[in-house]
Parts: C-alpha cells; structure tokens; sequence
C-alpha cells in the first residue's frame, strides 16, 4: 500500500481523534485548524458506551484511561418527575465484567486530551489556517489557505464543524447551516450546593418538569462536582458575537433559570439557584438538510460537516465512529486498492445507515424536554406515558438497545465493491 499523507480541516474533537489513529496506523496526517488557539467552546458532553468503544478504537486503552480520570464515570441515570417521584433508571453504560461505562467530561478537556495524544505521536497542527479552496487531480489533493500557503496530500478530510468550508468542495451548492430555534445552557456548581429530597438521592438525574427537562450529572471523578443542563427555545438566531454575548452577559443563565421558576421543589431549585452565572455556558443549535453526498473524489467530510444532529447526546459519537470506520478503510490494503473515491462511497454508504438510527431516537428525545402547563392534558398524558413506558413496561430499568450505545464500529463489513 503506498504511503498517505492524510490533510484534516479541524481540531475540534473528530479532527484529532482520527490524525491520532491513523499516527497509530504509522499515517501521517497534518491538521489545520482556523482558531488561533485552543478555546473553550461549550460546556461538557456525555461520551456514551458507544463513542467510549469508537475512542478505545481510535486512541488505545491509554486514550480512555486518561479521559475516565478527567470526569465522571457512569452507567445509569435516574429519572425522576419533579414532584419527587422515581420513574426508574436509564441504562447509559454497560454493566458487568467488560462492560463499557459512559464517561461525563467538560468538552474542552476532551480536546485538550486528544491535542496532546497528537503531540505525543508527532501530529502536526498548525493554527490559525484558514482554507480557501480545494484542488483535486489524479496525484493527490492541494489545499489552499488564506494566507497563501498551500499543503498537497493523499486525500483531505473536512472535520470542520457544522459551518464547514470543506462542504463547499463536495457540493456546488451546499445547504447554509439555519438556527434550530433552541439552545442548550449548562450550568456548574458543587454538590455540597445542592437540596436534595432525600440524603441518597442520586446523581446522575433526568428530572421532568412541566418546565422542561433538567438534566443532572457530575463531571469531576469523585462526583463532587455538578454539571445541569436545559434545552431552551430561543426564536430568533442572535449570529456568532450574539451568541457570546448572551453567554457572557449572564442572560442566558438568566432565562433559563427563569423558565423554571414556578418549580419550587429540590434539587431542582438549588441546581439553578445556586449555579455560578459566570461559568454557565451556552450551545446553539443549528442544523442542516440531509446532504446529497458527503464526499467527493479524494475529499471528505465526516461530524457535523456531514450531518449535524440535534441535541441527543450522540453527536461526538457519531464523529468518533465516522473516524474509527474511516480508519478501518484507509488502513486496509485491499480496500484502499479500490482507491478513495470508492472507499468513501463505502464508508459513506455505511455511516448514512447508522446516522439515521441514531436520528430516530431524537425525536423521542425532543418530546421529552418539551414543556407544558402544569394543569394541561399534554403534561399528564406525558407523565403517565413515561410510568407506563419507564416503570411498568421496563420494571423501572430501561436498557439502551444494542444498536444505539451498544453499536460497535468493528461490527461493519469495509469489503469496498
């Protein structure tokens, strides 16, 4: 197999977790990033059984080691109505001899761990590069940057987000990333802040309010520290600096907390009473219409560059996993005989299925954080479904389905046609 050298657009998550698989692979790869620096960007994220299986794919037990002693390690989340009531617990992670946990952890420092994992396998990133266009002929791939340096390699993966410019070269006409009319705020405080019900009460929690849904999850290794989160409808899309702002200003803090002021029960009162304004931070939603086609030639995306989900928890999944089948084919000889534009017809082919299960428990998703008056049929229909659903039917211990949390990558077939 002849030797690749493999430029990647990106070092937000997807980016660094696949040059640090291929270095593994004895791959070079170059990584370009358009933010001077790393930044701190969101607040944490769940990394479900299934990203953790994709991470230990693509950086080696040591990866996951250092990331499980950077947050909190789980297997259920309980779920509660906020009157106090225990519908029962979710089954996040696997249990048992060999089971895979779920990880919690601040998303900056899960990029910071990936970066040096780079570093120490000699990947090289360069900051500050801003791509400008794309060249394709039959030796290999030129990326052009607004600087006017250029970078020629084997083929060119767009990790670059949801506002991807890599997406310009894979399609003429590429869809514009739309608000999706929500966002996401996190809020941070101690656990020795919080009321709770009772003295065993546990953490993680989902707790379901005609206010919405808050969820609740420590984020350090010994549990002392809490992370909540509320998805929030904002209309109107406030642009990049608008979105800043709004975090910065404490408003977002705000009128979340605002939302859920006729709730006066614990913990959900002290969860948002007593969270510091300044820390809390903020995701906007944005989505894009199923694209055409996630590749082109030598060139392709994976992540939010190719398919933007809605907040479910998955989206860093689906990433890890779009890099570890990646990795599958671009270091398999056979497949890579077949050439890139066939190995990424392949791996697309193969991602869209996936992609889309995944999609399905979205919506159930949604529903879920919705709110309602307290005193409507909406609210109690929604309560009694989620007994009927939770405690009766599942006996108070819902398990993630095998092909959700428990899909592995190393299931699929990378036998390119």
């Amino acid at each position: 197999m002849e030797k690749q050298l493999i430029l990647i657009i990106g070092a937000g998550l997807a980016g660094p977790a696949l040059a640090l698989s291929l270095a593994r692979h004895s791959i070079k790869s170059t990584i370009f990033e358009i933010r001077p620096s790393l930044s701190e960007p969101g607040g944490s994220i769940t990394l479900a059984a299934n990203a953790v299986r994709a991470l230990t794919l693509l950086g080696g037990d040591e990866l996951i080691a250092r990331i499980q002693a950077a947050g909190f390690v789980y297997t259920r989340m309980t779920a509660f109505l906020s009157t106090g009531y225990r519908y029962g617990d979710l089954v996040v992670g696997e249990e048992g001899e060999g089971g895979v946990p779920a990880v919690r952890i601040m998303r900056t420092a899960l990029n910071k761990l990936l970066l040096e994992e780079c570093e120490k396998k000699g990947v090289d990133v360069r900051w500050g590069k801003k791509l400008e266009s794309i060249r394709e002929d039959d030796g290999g791939v030129t990326a052009v940057f607004e600087d006017g340096s250029i970078k020629q390699g084997s083929a060119l993966i767009g990790a670059d987000g949801i506002h991807s410019f890599t997406r310009q070269h894979v399609l003429p006409e590429p869809p514009k990333p739309t608000y999706a009319g929500s966002c996401v705020i996190n809020g941070f405080l101690p656990r020795s802040s919080v009321t709770t019900p009772t003295p065993d009460y546990p953490f993680p929690a989902m707790i379901f309010s005609p206010s919405g849904l808050l969820m609740t999850i420590p984020i350090d290794p010994s549990g002392q520290q809490l992370a909540w989160g509320i998805t929030k409808t904002v209309p109107d899309d406030k642009g990049r600096a608008g979105w800043a702002a709004y975090e910065s200003s404490g408003a977002a803090y705000a009128d979340a907390k605002a939302d859920f002021d006729n709730i006066t029960t614990e913990p959900i009162r002290s969860l948002l009473d007593n969270a510091d304004a300044k820390t809390a931070k903020l995701w906007a939603a944005y989505s894009i219409p199923d694209l055409p086609r996630w590749h082109r030639g030598r060139v392709c995306l994976i992540g939010d560059a190719a398919h933007a989900l809605p907040p479910n928890g998955q989206g860093s999944a689906m990433a890890f996993e779009d890099a570890a089948l990646l990795v599958r084919l671009l270091t398999d000889s056979k497949a890579m005989e077949r050439g890139y534009e066939a190995v990424f017809g392949h791996w697309e082919t193969v991602r869209r299925k996936r992609v889309e299960d995944v999609k399905k428990h979205s919506k159930v998703g949604g529903m879920m954080k919705s709110s309602h008056h307290p005193e409507s049929w909406a609210w109690w229909a929604k309560t009694w479904l989620f007994w009927l659903f939770i405690t009766v039917k599942n006996r108070g211990v819902v398990q993630a389905g095998a092909g959700f949390s428990g899909y592995d990558v190393m299931t699929e077939n990378i036998e390119v046609e």
